[in-house]
């Protein structure tokens, strides 16, 4: 599983949305006003990422877990798991 966090380029238009939580391997979704947050699964992470850039998002970040089953903390979150 992957965590993609997506977000507006700084002089960019605002991105087109699109219905996130309808693609295959979308497990969770959430947005705020800086973007949009997915856990998503590995065989339809490079899928999600190309529909992403093709709709003028930008790929903030992409990291991985070590299990389908367990999320490793974000550094930048102070071990947030969210």
């Amino acid at each position: 599983m992957y965590e993609v966090v997506l977000t507006a380029g700084r002089d960019s238009p605002v991105p087109r949305a699109l219905a996130w939580e309808q693609l295959d391997g979308v497990l969770a979704v959430s947005r705020d006003s800086t973007g949009v947050r997915m856990r998503v699964g590995r065989e339809s992470t490079d899928a999600l990422l190309l529909a992403a850039l093709q709709h003028g998002w930008s790929v903030d970040r992409v990291t991985g877990t070590t299990t389908d089953h367990h999320r490793m903390p974000d550094a930048a979150t102070n071990g947030d798991m969210r």
